[in-house]
């Protein structure tokens, strides 16, 4: 819970998700997110630990021009 809750509730929490949500709408609007290698996507495997964690992969930013080129 990184907001709490009750009495001591972040009074910026809705700040917060509206700017997250700005960010990465804004970085889909200008970019693509493809595989580090073509084809293959990330595995759908997991990490146990404290919480479930999907296994590391990496992803390639193509500007919007660049994947509809190429």
């Amino acid at each position: 819970m990184p907001f709490s809750m009750g009495k001591r509730r972040c009074p910026g929490e809705g700040f917060a998700k509206a700017n997250l949500f700005l960010f990465f709408s804004g970085l889909l609007q200008e970019f693509s997110l493809k595989p580090s290698v073509a084809g293959r996507p990330p595995s759908e495997d997991y990490r146990l630990g404290l919480s479930l964690c999907p296994e590391e992969f990496t992803v390639r930013l193509m500007t919007r021009t660049e994947s509809i080129a190429g």
